[in-house]
């Protein structure tokens, strides 16, 4: 029974009658580095076939075995790496780079945003406190003015109506006079606050539009870039 066995079952153990591998054949994939083309099919047949024509003959080292799945799986692998163009890497770099560069612009555009609203803010309450000190200012001497010339007034009530008449008019007219301009003062005072809330509407709204424009302009850039 043991001399019917075909040549190759019985050549088992042994290393005249078994095919050897030839170590200095090549076994890599064949890759075109001017044409970026990548032919995996060659070689890992030629992976296969060794590695089935060793485990059948019996022949090599069980680690050598072991190995050369091993070895393929490698190639495989910087095969696959390699099917990146340079030219694909390059756009998504550019992309990367586009997006974090955005990204930093969007952060400035809005730090300068808020400290530009806080300016305002800050500009508005000193005009505000400016315009109301100034106007709070008027009105007090107005009014000491006028309870000085009521004193007077009065005071010169008690004198004879021959001395007083003349003095009680210019006092009247006087009185009259403080009394209109207290009154153009706080109609000052109201424009002068109309005119603050409509300064910060337009200001609010400028400032948005100066953003939108931005963005856009950035967003037109990425895209072309990403093209």
């Amino acid at each position: 029974m043991v001399d019917e066995l075909p040549p190759v079952l019985s050549g088992v153990g042994t290393t005249d009658s078994v095919p050897r591998v030839n170590e200095h054949e090549p076994t890599s994939p064949s890759v075109d580095f001017e044409g970026q083309e990548m032919l995996l099919e060659p070689g890992t047949s030629t992976i296969n076939d060794e590695s089935n024509s060793a485990l059948f003959c019996g022949a090599g080292d069980p680690k050598e075995l072991q190995a050369e799945p091993r070895d393929s799986r490698d190639r495989t692998g910087i095969v696959s790496r390699q099917l990146i163009t340079p030219q694909q890497q390059q756009q998504l770099g550019i992309s990367t780079c586009s997006r974090k560069s955005l990204e930093q612009k969007i952060s400035i555009l809005e730090a300068t945003i808020a400290t530009q609203k806080k300016e305002i803010i800050l500009l508005q309450r000193q005009l505000q406190s400016r315009s109301t000190g100034a106007t709070d200012h008027r009105l007090a001497n107005a009014l000491k003015e006028i309870a000085a010339l009521k004193e007077a007034l009065n005071h010169a009530n008690g004198k004879a109506e021959s001395e007083r008449e003349p003095a009680a008019l210019q006092m009247q007219a006087t009185i009259e006079r403080l009394s209109t301009e207290r009154n153009e003062l706080m109609n000052c005072l109201r424009k002068q606050n109309k005119l603050i809330e409509a300064l910060k509407r337009q200001k609010v709204h400028l400032e948005s539009a100066t953003l939108l424009n931005i963005m856009e302009k950035e967003i037109e850039k990425y895209f072309e870039l990403a093209r």
